[in-house]
């Protein structure tokens, strides 16, 4: 049976002649394909954030919400599939690795319906969502009435989480045609 997720794409670096704002339109398309495991995908508009506690370019973000039968880590893996095809190189040193580091695409698996996880490849629900105004101004664009219980023991709706989230990134819908 097929569960309701969230998905919180993000970029800052240029893909090749593609900016930041074009790999997140790019990437959108590859998850509606349809080879895509999202059933139904539906996208908010692409937001320009400023970096939190990290310098650099600023942020294109965006959120997805569909249906997937694919488990949590089988989603993970797929969309980790989609970084690395994006340019996408993970670092563990301490000037490119974090919350806020630069990169051409990051897809993190934010909130499965009904599940609660915490293993070392993955978290859920994604345990900083609810402190992202970049991920939850989007999600409340698209399902402003979902409950979801982000922190353990408070279920509310998506919009109640995005007024209670902390505005520390300046946070704008991204203006213009994609290039």
């Amino acid at each position: 049976m097929s569960a309701l997720v969230t998905i919180a794409l993000g970029a800052n670096l240029p893909r090749g002649t593609d900016s930041p704002r074009d790999t997140l339109a790019l990437a959108m398309a590859e998850m509606s394909s349809s080879e895509s495991p999202l059933i139904g995908p539906r996208f908010s508009r692409i937001y320009r954030s400023t970096p939190v506690l990290a310098e650099g370019p600023d942020f294109a973000n965006a959120v997805a919400v569909g249906r997937s039968d694919l488990s949590p880590l089988a989603l993970l893996k797929w969309l980790h599939g989609i970084e690395v095809a994006f340019g996408r190189r993970r670092s563990t040193s301490s000037n490119s690795f974090g919350p806020s580091a630069a990169r051409t695409l990051d897809l993190d698996l934010i909130d499965v319906e009904g599940v609660a996880m915490n293993t070392s490849d993955l978290t859920l629900p994604h345990p900083r969502a609810s402190q992202r105004a970049f991920v939850m101004i989007p999600w409340a664009e698209l399902d402003p009435n979902r409950l979801v219980a982000l922190l353990p023991g408070v279920r509310q709706r998506v919009s109640a989480w995005a007024a209670a989230c902390p505005t520390d990134a300046a946070l704008s819908p991204w203006e213009g045609a994609l290039a």
